[in-house]
C-alpha cells in the first residue's frame, strides 16, 4: 500500500536525522576533548605561570642587594631563602610550574640582573607534568648551564629530588643527576648532590614532603644546610 510506503520512509528519514544529529553532537565534544580542550586548559596554565612570573619579577626588583638569585620552579618559589639561609642578598626567582624549556627562554632576564651566584634545580614538572624523557631534560639543563657560566655566574646545580609516587620519575631523576654531576667539571659548576638525605628506597622520604613532591620546612632546612656548606659568605661577614 501506498501510505504504508510513505510512513516507512517517514520513519527512515526521522532515524536518518537522529543518527545524523547524534554523530554532529558527540563528534563536536569528541572534536573538543581531544583538540580544544587540553590546548585551552595548556594556554590557561600558561598565563598563570607568565602571572606569577610577573608577580615575582615585581616582588623583587626594586630589592637593594642581590648576590644570589635561586633559580628553578616550585620548590625553589616555595622556599623562603633569607630566612633558611640567615642572609638578606638573595632573591628567589623560582616559579610555580616553571619547566626547562620555560628557563631558557627567560635566561636573557636571569642574567641581566647579573647575579654574582645562581643556585638552581629545574626539571621535575618535565618529567611530572610533561612526562618529558630524561636525556631532553638533562639536555636542557646543561645548555642553561652553559650559558650562565658563560655570562660569568658562579653556578650551583642542585640535584633533583624524587617524588614518593612514581617509580618511572624517580627513575629519570637518578639518572639525571648521575648526568649532571659528570658533566659538573667540564661544564663549569658546582653539582650538589642532596641525595642521601631525602632518599629512602629510592623515594622521596614522606616525612619531607606534604604531598609527595613538594618540601615541608624539614625538607628546606636540609637543603639550606647543603647551600650553607658552598655558598660564599655574606659582606661584610667573618
Amino acid at each position: 500500500m501506498a501510505w504504508a510506503d510513505d510512513v516507512a520512509w517517514v520513519a527512515w528519514a526521522v532515524l536518518l536525522s537522529g543518527v545524523i544529529a547524534w554523530a554532529l553532537y558527540f563528534g563536536r565534544k569528541g572534536l573538543w576533548a581531544r583538540l580544544i580542550a587540553p590546548k585551552a586548559k595548556a594556554n590557561k596554565v600558561r598565563w598563570q605561570v607568565e602571572r606569577e612570573k610577573m608577580a615575582y619579577y615585581q616582588k623583587q626588583e626594586r630589592a637593594s642587594t642581590m648576590r644570589i638569585l635561586m633559580l628553578g620552579d616550585s620548590l625553589t618559589a616555595q622556599g623562603n631563602w633569607a630566612m633558611l639561609l640567615g642572609r638578606a642578598d638573595t632573591m628567589n626567582y623560582g616559579i610555580p610550574g616553571e619547566t626547562t624549556w620555560d628557563l631558557q627562554e627567560r635566561l636573557d632576564e636571569v642574567l641581566a640582573t647579573r647575579p654574582e651566584v645562581v643556585t638552581m634545580m629545574i626539571g621535575i614538572n618535565d618529567l611530572v607534568n610533561m612526562h618529558a624523557g630524561g636525556d631532553g631534560v638533562q639536555h636542557r639543563i646543561l645548555e642553561a648551564c652553559k650559558r650562565m657560566v658563560e655570562g660569568g655566574v658562579k653556578l650551583y646545580v642542585v640535584g633533583l629530588l624524587p617524588t614518593t609516587f612514581d617509580g618511572a620519575v624517580n627513575g629519570m631523576v637518578e639518572k639525571i643527576n648521575s648526568g649532571l654531576k659528570a658533566e659538573a667539571a667540564s661544564a663549569g659548576y658546582t653539582f650538589i648532590d642532596m641525595t642521601e638525605d631525602y632518599t629512602k628506597g629510592g623515594d622521596l622520604k614522606a616525612e619531607l614532603t606534604y604531598d609527595g613532591l613538594h618540601l615541608n620546612l624539614e625538607g628546606y632546612k636540609i637543603w639550606a644546610g647543603h647551600l650553607g656548606l658552598h655558598l660564599p659568605k655574606e659582606e661584610g661577614q667573618d
